[in-house]
């Protein structure tokens, strides 16, 4: 959504900046534009000041972009998603409690959920994916970095944080094997790793900037070429992030390549 964002001709992080009592969100519905019904509470910092990074170590920019409906792959009933460079298992759990119910408690989001590590469903009827995104980053700056208050978790709040982001309590899976691939022009990773779910082989891990460019047909066609590996009897596509794969013998770099080459 951002990336032609302050180029030349295009959109620029003020152009969302209209009076909230004008701008609308406009979706298309059985071949007509109707207007969505807007929240009664809106956010209340304008997309110019939230929205454009605040130097090299602003928390914000993890929540990289944001889009309309659930994530890929995952159908839900959310109204937004968004994605998050740094995934959940990497971030301290108690900023990540703090984000989520930060998110909660923003203006006009209901709910906020992880999909999967990077994955975030939001639950915003009504906002702009351009309001989302910025209350998200506004909440990442007021509650990712730590605090002097910080301390483990309680047993309820760590039960709360699992009933967000339940992957959280997997055992941590080991590497297996990687590829690189290019992504417009950046580099993207491949990963093969021990099997996330029993009844599975191995669990394949697409970086983020690959996961942004998945529609259902690439989806698809992924998972039809890891289906032509020999041994290979089951493939889940859970979540956009993760593949379970079922195939005993097979060599982890020969998926790993496999998957890469469907990416091409």
């Amino acid at each position: 959504m951002l990336r032609w964002f302050d180029s030349p001709g295009a959109l620029s992080y003020a152009s969302f900046d209209t009076p909230r009592d004008v701008r609308e969100s406009l979706m298309d519905k059985g071949g007509m534009l109707r207007r969505a019904v807007r929240p009664a509470e809106l956010p209340s910092v304008p997309a110019s000041e939230s929205l454009p990074a605040r130097g090299e170590s602003d928390a914000g920019m993890l929540v990289r972009d944001a889009g309309i409906g659930h994530a890929p792959g995952t159908p839900s009933d959310a109204s937004h998603h968004a994605l998050v460079m740094l995934g959940a298992r990497e971030m301290d759990e108690v900023a990540l409690l703090r984000f989520v119910r930060g998110a909660d408690a923003s203006p006009g989001i209901s709910r906020v959920a992880f999909r999967s590590h990077h994955l975030l469903e939001v639950w915003a009827p009504g906002l702009l994916c351009a309001e989302v995104l910025g209350e998200l980053r506004r909440v990442a700056r007021e509650t990712l970095p730590a605090q002097e208050t910080d301390g483990p978790l309680s047993e309820d709040d760590r039960r709360a944080l699992l009933l967000r982001a339940p992957f959280l309590d997997r055992p941590e899976a080991a590497e297996l094997a990687r590829e690189e691939v290019e992504i417009g022009g950046w580099d993207a990773t491949v990963t093969v790793q021990s099997p996330w779910l029993d009844d599975y082989t191995a669990t394949v891990v697409l970086h983020p900037r690959i996961i942004e460019t998945l529609t259902p047909e690439r989806m698809g066609t992924i998972a039809e070429a890891i289906g032509e590996l020999e041994g290979c009897d089951r493939v889940l596509w859970e979540d956009a992030e993760a593949i379970h794969v079922n195939a005993p013998g097979t060599d982890p770099a020969a998926l790993a390549r496999q998957v890469a080459g469907a990416l091409g």
